[in-house]
């Protein structure tokens, strides 16, 4: 327990040791990022957003009195900067403000980016790089639709805008979170009735598609789901549901 008093040098002493300790607990942190680094190397897959999901969670619950807002800022951050240590990841995105602000707010600063004007300057740059962050609208389409292998890794959504981060390997390990479909609306209207039970939220694109963001939980059949789509779309995969 610390003692506080009026002296304001003796304050900044207090605050100082504090600092040090964080420091040091940092050090130590990165030198057990770097033992999992090597252990990832094996599985190709850096970045495991329920694993940070759980941080946040766990936290939040343990300090109450702390902003759960401040926590995610500050542990993304501190995250980042440690799994710097394992790898810098390639982020290819557009060049804008709320595009940066929408990769911060997901992987942190510590993320080699590559900015472009425009999606298909994306899209041809893709296999070079381990990440795309696009925002969800009509000009996303070419580069989603037309890529094999590309995920949803993680989303960010603020008032307006809905952005997602992608890449090349499915999340396969999250039990609860979201599942997201794109298909032509004449063909949702096919299945709408079968999603009766589920909740779920719908995102118009452009004028003949739209996207489906399905929640699930530990209870719910991931392929039940999938199922449900018997109709032409693309499966977008499975990311996590960030309220916590």
């Amino acid at each position: 327990m610390i003692n506080i008093n009026n002296n304001l040098n003796e304050i900044r002493i207090t605050l100082d040791k504090i600092n040090t300790k964080i420091a040091s607990l940092l050090s130590e942190r990165v030198e057990l990022v770097k033992i999992v680094g090597k252990i990832k190397k094996q599985e190709k897959n850096f970045y495991v957003p329920e694993r940070e999901k759980f941080i946040f969670k766990t936290l939040t619950e343990k300090f109450p009195e702390l902003d759960k807002n401040i926590i995610k800022s500050l542990f993304t951050q501190i995250i980042s900067g440690c799994r710097s240590y394992e790898k810098i990841f390639e982020v290819g995105l557009k060049e804008d403000v709320y595009s940066l602000s929408a990769l911060i707010n997901i992987l942190g600063t510590f993320t080699s980016n590559h900015f472009f004007k425009d999606i298909e300057s994306l899209k041809e740059n893709y296999n070079s790089l381990d990440y795309v962050l696009i925002k969800l609208d009509e000009s996303s389409l070419s580069l989603v639709e037309n890529t094999q292998d590309i995920f949803i890794v993680n989303e960010h959504e603020d008032k307006e805008n809905k952005f997602l981060l992608l890449g090349k390997i499915e999340n396969k390990d999250i039990l609860s979170g979201k599942i997201g479909f794109l298909l032509e609306k004449n063909n949702f209207t096919k299945i709408k009735d079968r999603l009766y039970n589920l909740l779920y939220k719908t995102y118009s694109i452009s004028s003949d598609n739209l996207f489906i963001e399905i929640n699930y939980s530990e209870k719910d059949n991931i392929q039940d789901i999938k199922d449900i789509f018997s109709v032409p779309h693309k499966y977008m995969g499975i990311y996590p549901n960030n309220n916590f």
